[in-house]
């Protein structure tokens, strides 16, 4: 990501600018164009904070936010909300960390208004916005404004130095072998029930193992950073006698940053590369008992199958699976 990124207010000098943005023709049902956004920044001052994104003198996008906006006037419990109420970024300038930065610069915005959430609303569909704020720690609450999705980002709250909704999702190669090697073995110390390895075998494993394990066609290797810190880590891969599916597996989330949405951003990670390499169907093991991990799965849109099958480690418990299908014509998320 650029060095030269900043927000400048909308302007006599700008306004041309900001309204030429285009999002792609595919993104158009699902955000308005900037015009739309700047009538209603006009109509609502009070509450609207739109903003020019700006790559050195380029512009390359539009945000706004919104602040103190009650979703439910009627309910006397419903507390004001601050968030994005819209994100254009230009056709040509998407894959480059624009929007990462417009939503880190509302996120700031919002902390420095005394805040501590951030709310966005999405329309569902497969090209629409939502594997992108799932993998910036957005997670959805259950709530619907119109036909849309309301998702929340907490802002407060640091657990042994993990700040909730910061992470980075960083995919591997064969030179990050110890990243993955050191995350791993932390993993099965912790977790060793939720895994069909052990923490004995891996530690016996040697450098030419670990890189043999990080070669793509082994699939994919994907891990968390917050703060510099890695705080969680994924796998993918094709398995024979599958029929293509693409299968997530060795999730897991350190402790310490657990409920800030990151187990839900590395499993996109891992969708996110399905779609790149054409496949539809995504599977995963789910270990009876492991009931959060359930219901961070279903959440994201996998559901339960027939299938199970006893667990590698302790044929006492059963692993069951749990697919989630991609549309057809289904591309990664423009970045």
């Amino acid at each position: 990501m650029s060095s030269s990124l900043r927000l400048e207010k909308i302007t006599a000098d700008n306004v041309e600018a900001a309204c030429r943005l285009k999002v792609r023709p595919d993104q158009e049902e699902f955000v308005d164009p900037v015009a739309w956004s700047l009538a209603e920044a006009y109509a609502r001052p009070e509450v609207a904070w739109p903003r020019l994104i700006f790559d050195g003198e380029q512009p390359v996008g539009f945000v706004m936010g919104f602040f103190m906006v009650r979703f439910n006037p009627d309910d006397p419990d419903d507390t004001p909300r601050c968030g994005i109420w819209r994100l254009n970024i230009a056709a040509d300038q998407q894959g480059r960390g624009y929007g990462r930065f417009a939503v880190e610069s509302v996120c700031e915005e919002v902390r420095r208004r005394g805040q501590d959430r951030v709310t966005v609303t999405w329309a569902p569909g497969e090209r629409g916005p939502e594997r992108f704020y799932l993998r910036l720690g957005f997670r959805p609450t259950g709530e619907k404004s119109g036909d849309q999705v309301v998702g929340e980002l907490a802002l407060t709250g640091r657990r042994d130095g993990f700040q909730a909704g910061r992470a980075e999702v960083r995919r591997l190669t064969t030179e990050d072998w110890k990243t993955f090697r050191d995350v791993r073995l932390a993993a099965l110390a912790d977790a060793p029930e939720a895994f069909s390895s052990s923490l004995g075998r891996e530690q016996a494993y040697d450098e030419a193992r670990w890189r043999a394990g990080m070669l793509p066609e082994r699939g994919v290797k994907a891990v968390a950073v917050v703060d510099g810190r890695v705080a969680g880590v994924v796998g993918g891969w094709v398995p024979e006698g599958r029929g293509g599916a693409v299968e997530v597996y060795g999730m897991w989330v350190d402790p310490a940053a657990r409920g800030a949405g990151i187990g839900a951003l590395l499993v996109e990670e891992v969708v996110a590369w399905a779609a790149e390499h054409g496949h539809r169907r995504i599977q995963l093991w789910v270990v009876d008992g492991n009931d959060g991990a359930a219901r961070l799965y279903r959440r994201l849109g996998f559901e339960v199958t027939g299938e199970s099958e006893p667990h590698t480690n302790d044929p006492g418990l059963h692993e069951r699976l749990m697919v989630r299908m991609l549309a057809a014509g289904t591309r990664g998320p423009s970045r």
